[in-house]
């Protein structure tokens, strides 16, 4: 991504890269939840979804990164250069 000033205020280029390990966009925002440290009842109330719905986005993750817990998931989180932003108190 590169940001240029323009006389109107910011122009925001960038690439269109690849998801790693196929992940959806739904899944990558999960992810980066999930490398917060946030639980999945956490997860779900951020996004607006239940639960289960977080549970089973952790249980693609964990399979399509090829992880076998969410310690892992959050190692390979940061491996592609996700990381989460901590919410302000």
């Amino acid at each position: 991504m590169r940001l240029e000033s323009v006389r109107a205020g910011t122009l925001v280029r960038y690439r269109g890269v690849e998801a790693p390990a196929e992940l959806t966009l739904r899944e990558l925002e999960v992810l980066v939840l999930v490398s917060g440290g946030r639980s999945n009842a956490q997860i779900a109330a951020a996004l607006g979804v239940g639960a289960a719905t977080v549970a089973t986005h952790v249980e693609n993750i964990l399979r399509k990164t090829g992880s076998p817990n969410r310690t892992a998931a959050a190692v390979f989180a940061t491996r592609v250069g996700l990381s989460a932003v901590p919410a302000r108190q």
